[in-house]
């Protein structure tokens, strides 16, 4: 029987895993340990980055005016699609709607997903539980790849500085930070100095604070205020409505803003005070 050996080995201190392909270890090097995403989007003002190829062409096709169609030409079929990646994974379904098949002894199962057939084999070798969590000293284990996303989704907090975030994508933008390949883009305004790691956080700082610019107004024809996000717009059109929660009183706390957590800014007075 064919082995495929695993020969590029993950040199992060404590971490075991090993992939057949050099680009397979540096997407997990990238995703896992350096938060670094070398896929950057070249559109003027957007900034966004990726950690695969594939996802910054996906991506690119949101900044197109007029959008390709890929048609699937089976009969009784009218699927399209804006990437033909996605068109020839769907025409595989019209050739064989069970493409996957179990080749562990004389099994003779075949599934529609690959992850359906992991699930499979790996009832095979009594593992029933093959799907787990890689963060650093977590030994979670679930049956559905499903609920391995959902697991994941509250691993929140930064192992380097401790930092927690609401959201697992803040996590991901904050490690950028801890990275030593980080790319910081500082502002130029005098006696300024702030550094971001995106395009967009830097754009949206210059706008705020230096221009001073205001493009979201409210609705409400009795009011006329203006704010320089559409987040601190949303959250003055709360206090228009009805359903209002009662204020709860809370202790003043020295929360920042989520530019400022992003960029790892800390100020030396706030500093003073926590202590």
């Amino acid at each position: 029987m064919y082995v495929r050996m695993a020969s590029h080995l993950c040199d992060f201190p404590g971490c075991l895993k090993s992939f057949p392909k050099l680009w397979r270890l540096r997407e997990h090097q990238c995703s896992a340990h350096t938060g670094e995403r070398p896929f950057l989007c070249k559109e003027p003002g957007c900034g966004k980055s990726f950690i695969r190829a594939y996802h910054l062409k996906r991506h690119n096709v949101s900044h197109l005016t007029t959008k390709p169609e890929f048609r699937c030409t089976s009969d009784g079929c009218n699927r399209v699609y804006s990437l033909l990646q996605n068109l020839r994974k769907h025409e595989k379904t019209h050739k064989n709607p069970l493409p996957y098949k179990c080749d562990v002894d004389s099994c003779e199962r075949a599934f529609k997903k690959h992850s359906q057939l992991h699930i499979h084999k790996s009832r095979h070798s009594g593992d029933i539980k093959p799907f787990r969590c890689s963060e650093d000293g977590c030994t979670a284990s679930f049956v559905w790849p499903s609920e391995l996303r959902k697991h994941k989704k509250s691993h929140k907090d930064c192992k380097l500085c401790g930092k927690t975030f609401k959201k697992r994508n803040l996590l991901k933008i904050h490690s950028r930070s801890h990275s030593d390949n980080r790319c910081l883009l500082v502002c130029d305004w005098e006696r300024c100095g702030r550094t971001y790691t995106t395009v967009f956080n830097l754009n949206q700082h210059v706008r705020a604070f230096h221009f001073q610019e205001k493009p979201f107004k409210c609705s409400l024809s009795a009011c006329s205020a203006v704010f320089s996000t559409k987040q601190s717009l949303k959250r003055h059109i709360r206090t228009h409505t009805n359903a209002v929660k009662p204020a709860i009183p809370k202790r003043k706390s020295m929360k920042r803003p989520l530019s400022s957590q992003l960029s790892g800014y800390e100020n030396s007075s706030r500093k003073e005070v926590q202590n």
